[in-house]
């Protein structure tokens, strides 16, 4: 017998030995076999033997310490064994004793079981060896006989329902053998590029070298067990005899699956043997604790830090009681932890959970329904947040951290969470008539379809993919580019590109809709017998940040000659810094309909344009007329015009709390209307400034070059008028913006700029 205290002191003398004898090369030496022995590129006889080397040569004579002698010793025999032929001889060995003692029927009925039983503990721990499982999975008809062998000895049948328990962990080891095939599949797809490292477990290995040597792939196998080893001196090199496993220990063991679930631990023995946690074996009380790995206690697969427990009573279907340890029971923590516990236990503790929840919850004074309704309106304020949270950093990473908390933004996120603690709240009622898994993905899936549904009410256009009446409006033309117009291939490609995505949408929805999406925008009421179906589409401008197109719908001749409808499309610019953001969309759409100094948003969409790509585009309204630098250009920009597009550009600028940064004149269209003349701004753009500083900004592209100092003064006024109501009024931006007028012309002064 191995006496490892006594092996222990006798190694600490060979390695001190060996460290004041051997230079320094072959101290090296020793340290690098040591590495490879560790990480299986050397076995552990062929280390053994080395080593027995290294000592001779060294002089050190190990008939003078027994005990490690008989461990080397040990070792090279174990060396020497096939594990395969040693469990087969085994095998023969247990058959050959069962047939010479002769047992009857029932004797062998009762060995048999006893030897499916142990399978069966293996299996339910994930403690099977390859060749374990192999003899499991080929002897199908043990677990028959099995069940026939307990029925027989009296067994209470109700013990069956472990057996579902053990499915599922042979369903583990299935999925094992799956994981080999899949590595073996992949390893071979990729060894087209090069050479390939694949890393596994070591139930895996002999599968894996089987399936290479069937398919003719060469490998080398290696298997480590430690990932480091430290050298804190001298005497770490013969570390490698530390206590461990034996050999022979690691031969008969074999390599398990490792990667088993992690269950609930049951006190009751009998339970833990069959079912590793399931309550659904419950007969009586039974006691199931939170089980510890490491010192983190584990709830059910969940992991929890709470240290403190108690014993809470739980109603089980045979109407008995069951007892359940819950961590931290007391204040919020433990709350959370019964919110948790419903959705992942087992069937027994789901019909049990709503009264343990109620038990708990009463402390604070609250029924069962209100208590649960309040849990599920928490899942909804989680999803709330975080949908906020996203929306905040996309405008911020867009348009600054301001841009988040503008008034209109902050009012659609509250609107957003308003309405997801509402619907959680109406969804938490499958919890009063459901077990509580059921509710929960209930109540989980139905949040995600209702949330859908509010974003498709709140777009201005919903376009659904379900089979509809074709549309009439299927034929989409091309038409010529103005002449006047600089000739570009890329403008033609991406006309054919836009023709295609267009006619693709279209057709996919109804004459009814499309016709509404153009009374949006026009204003108008259209009937579908107003049109004949065709669209034409071509180039009309090239924004700083998108194209422009024009379409126009053919309308019916019946009452006499008709204008085509015309409205605008606009389309993303493709891999460009500029291209159209979703705040610049959001910003229009939330514009239209509340200023008339805007075009009025249509709807946006994403459709495949024939290119494999999709391509995003929306539809604006069609405004006509000069820009307000081509005013400037010619002589005919009035002081009225002035005024019309500063009281345009304020107004837009006070809807969204900030002033779009493109206000130059060739974003403003004056247009004559039925009220009179209007400003209107085609393009908002995406790039925002602060409202405080803008007034230099708009004098500098609207006021007037007069050196009468009154000359701008109706820039002033309607900064007053416009913000007159507002917290921070026109006068206090109109004193701040002064102020920061003159600190410019000090600037310029100091500069030398008149």
């Amino acid at each position: 017998m191995l006496n490892f205290d006594a092996i222990e002191r006798e190694r600490a003398l060979v390695i001190q030995k060996l460290a004041a004898t051997l230079p320094e090369a072959e101290l090296k030496v020793l340290l690098a076999r040591s590495i490879d022995q560790r990480s299986g590129a050397m076995s552990y006889g062929e280390y053994t033997r080395y080593f027995v080397r290294l000592c001779e040569s060294a002089r050190i004579d190990l008939r003078k310490t027994p005990a490690l002698r008989r461990y080397v010793d040990y070792v090279l025999l174990c060396d020497g064994i096939d594990a395969s032929a040693l469990f087969a001889a085994t095998e023969r060995m247990e058959a050959s004793a069962e047939s010479l003692r002769s047992p009857t029927a029932d004797q062998q009925a009762l060995l048999d079981a006893a030897k499916q039983l142990r399978r069966l503990r293996k299996l339910a721990l994930f403690e099977m060896t390859p060749h374990e499982w192999e003899l499991y999975r080929t002897d199908r008809r043990g677990l028959k006989d099995l069940s026939d062998v307990l029925t027989r000895l009296g067994v209470p049948p109700e013990s069956g329902d472990a057996f579902p328990s053990l499915w599922d962990a042979a369903l583990f080891y299935r999925e094992a053998e799956a994981r080999s095939r899949t590595m073996v599949k992949t390893v071979a797809e990729r060894l087209k590029a090069g050479p390939v490292v694949l890393v596994a477990g070591g139930f895996h290995a002999a599968d894996l070298e089987a399936a290479f040597r069937s398919q003719g792939i060469p490998f080398a196998s290696v298997s480590p067990r430690l990932s480091k080893i430290d050298s804190d001196g001298q005497t770490s090199y013969l570390s490698v005899f530390g206590r461990e496993k034996t050999p022979l220990e690691r031969l008969l063991k074999g390599e398990k699956l490792f990667i088993n679930p992690t269950l609930v631990n049951v006190q009751d023995p009998e339970l833990d043997l069959e079912t590793r946690g399931a309550l659904r074996l419950a007969r009586g009380d039974r006691e199931v604790a939170v089980g510890k790995v490491g010192d983190r206690p584990v709830f059910a697969g969940f992991r929890v830090t709470w240290k403190d427990r108690e014993v809470a009573r739980v109603p089980l279907p045979d109407g008995k009681t069951g007892k359940l340890y819950v961590a931290a029971a007391a204040g919020l923590k433990g709350l959370a932890l019964l919110l948790i516990a419903p959705i992942v236990e087992t069937r027994a503790f789901q019909q049990g959970g709503l009264a343990l929840a109620a038990e708990h919850l009463a402390r604070f004074g609250l029924s069962q329904p209100a208590a649960i309704a309040i849990s599920v309106a928490g899942v909804g304020l989680a999803f709330a947040f975080a949908h906020f949270i996203v929306r905040w950093v996309v405008r911020a990473y867009q348009n600054g951290w301001r841009a988040g908390f503008t008034r209109a933004a902050v009012t659609e996120d509250l609107k957003t969470l308003a309405f997801d603690v509402g619907a959680s709240a109406l969804l938490s009622l499958p919890f009063l008539v459901l077990s509580p898994v059921n509710a929960f993905w209930v109540a989980a899936a139905a949040h995600a379809v209702i949330n859908g549904i509010w974003w498709l009410l709140h777009s201005r256009v919903w376009f659904p993919k379900f089979w509809k009446p074709q549309s009439i409006f299927n034929r989409v033309e091309i038409v010529d580019t103005p002449p006047d117009a600089e000739p570009n291939g890329d403008r033609e490609f991406l006309t054919e590109r836009v023709a295609q995505a267009m006619s693709h949408e279209f057709d996919a929805q109804s004459s009814e809709e499309v016709v509404q999406m153009l009374n949006r925008v026009t204003k108008a009421e259209y009937t579908v017998e107003d049109f004949n179906g065709e669209v034409k589409v071509g180039w009309f401008a090239d924004g700083e940040h998108k194209h422009v197109f024009r379409a126009e719908f053919e309308r019916n001749q019946s009452q006499g000659p008709a204008r085509p409808l015309q409205v605008i499309i606009a389309v993303k610019q493709e891999k460009e810094a500029g291209d159209i953001q979703p705040t610049e969309m959001e910003d229009l759409e939330l514009l239209s309909g509340e200023t008339p100094h805007t075009p009025v948003f249509g709807g946006r969409f994403e459709a495949p344009d024939g290119q494999g790509d999709p391509l995003e585009f929306y539809v604006e309204e069609f405004i006509d007329g000069p820009t307000a630098r081509q005013l400037m250009q010619s002589g005919n920009f009035t002081d009225e015009d002035r005024a019309l597009v500063v009281w345009a550009l304020l107004r837009i600028s006070r809807e969204l709390e900030q002033m779009p940064k493109d206000a130059h004149g060739k974003n403003f269209i004056l247009r004559n209307e039925l009220g009179g003349r209007n400003a209107i701004m085609v393009d908002i753009g995406h790039r925002r400034t602060e409202i405080d500083r803008s007034l230099l900004r708009v004098i500098s592209f609207y006021g007037h070059s007069s050196e009468n100092p009154g000359s701008n003064r109706f820039v002033f006024e309607t900064y007053v008028d416009v913000f007159r109501d507002r917290p921070v009024d026109g006068y206090e931006i109109l004193q701040r913006n002064l102020i920061h007028i003159r600190q410019q012309q000090a600037a310029d002064r100091r500069r030398g700029v008149k």
